[in-house]
């Protein structure tokens, strides 16, 4: 929770609120790293249509434009304390695509 303030928690002005928390998390501005957790168990409600499945693809997609706009200068820094550049670069890729 502690890292979670200093990152001054989720921003509002985004479609995908976690990314973008993500980013701030990783952005070297806090001295921690996230790292993959293969034994995690999450539950979730699927979505009911098609319709629903699209929409809720479109929204993950634009929220993670909108992030990469807003944070995009971990792409474009030259200070390497600042991020993990190609870290940085396969998340906002993996995520796009």
């Amino acid at each position: 929770m502690d890292i979670i303030k200093k990152a001054k928690f989720y921003d509002t002005d985004t479609q995908t609120e976690d990314i973008g928390l993500s980013l701030k998390m990783s952005s070297g501005n806090i001295n921690q790293r996230i790292i993959y957790a293969a034994d995690v168990l999450a539950i979730t409600e699927g979505v009911q249509s098609y319709k629903s499945l699209f929409i809720q693809r479109y929204r993950w997609k634009l929220g993670m434009l909108q992030n990469l706009v807003k944070h995009g200068s971990l792409l474009l820094s030259n200070d390497e304390k600042a991020h993990i550049r190609m870290l940085t670069l396969y998340r906002l890729l993996w995520r796009c695509c």
